[in-house]
């Protein structure tokens, strides 16, 4: 038991020095990026944004992320990032690819209840003390045939965070 924690105080020391651990919120644009500026103040927009909970653990220039979005059309999904990022000054940029799981509440929008597939993204942080503001471009990928691969990446969606520096 003595040994275990002391294992544990060990992993436990670098890791608190090196990391940095950031959860906030984040809104994700479901539409086409291009349709951002046509959107209506008339229109139902909230249906066009998921909202969710944004989680990063960067460890040197690693960087493990975590995003879980609710859509008002009845879904719920996660995206688990793994990547690099660099920090320059006051701005970080990074990219990394990762799963991600859809499970779905309404049979209309989603046929299927639950859809695995990949995922890559692109971030921009701003680094303003403890808080990162950050805007990505993520975009889903079903298959690993490189046509639907370009076809995706041009077909991704935008999204915002703010994010609070817990460690």
């Amino acid at each position: 038991m003595k040994r275990l924690i002391v294992l544990l105080v060990l992993f436990a020391l670098p890791l608190s020095l090196f990391a940095q651990l950031h959860i906030g919120v984040t809104a994700l644009y479901l539409s086409d990026p291009e349709t951002v500026a046509d959107l209506k103040a008339e229109e139902n927009v909230i249906d066009q944004f998921g909202f969710g909970v944004d989680a990063r653990l960067q460890i040197s220039i690693f960087e493990v992320s975590a995003l879980a979005l609710y859509q008002v059309g009845g879904s719920f999904n996660t995206y688990l990032d793994g990547g690099v990022a660099l920090d320059f000054a006051i701005v970080t940029i990074g990219a990394g690819v990762g799963i991600n799981t859809i499970v779905s509440f309404n049979d209309e929008t989603y046929p299927d209840t639950m859809a695995l597939g990949y995922n890559a993204k692109i971030h921009g942080d701003l680094n303003l003390g403890n808080i990162k503001v950050s805007a990505y471009y993520m975009f889903v990928v079903d298959t690993f045939d490189l046509e639907a691969f370009q076809d995706n990446m041009r077909m991704g969606n935008i999204g915002v965070s703010v994010l609070f520096k817990l460690f």
